[in-house]
């Protein structure tokens, strides 16, 4: 019961956190767009949005994601 707790709340944790990234970046793009921020500077957020993108995905798949880069990294050498 505890276990299905913590899964769900990691999950909505996940969306939230991409849909954050998400929302930032369409921002960022039209503030760009505009002349409001410089090229540096939207590249600044689009490192931190990068930061935030992976909180998501480490969030939604926890451990298993190394297991699967792994498992692409031996696969892409053979």
């Amino acid at each position: 019961m505890i276990n299905a707790a913590i899964l769900e709340a990691r999950r909505w944790g996940a969306i939230g956190m991409l849909r954050l990234a998400s929302r930032i970046l369409r921002c960022a793009m039209m503030l760009h767009r505009t002349h409001r921020i410089s090229h540096g500077g939207l590249l600044a957020i689009l490192s931190g949005t990068r930061v935030l993108e992976r909180l998501g995905a480490w969030l939604a798949l926890g451990h298993r994601r190394k297991r699967a880069e792994r498992g692409l990294r031996s696969n892409h050498t053979n």
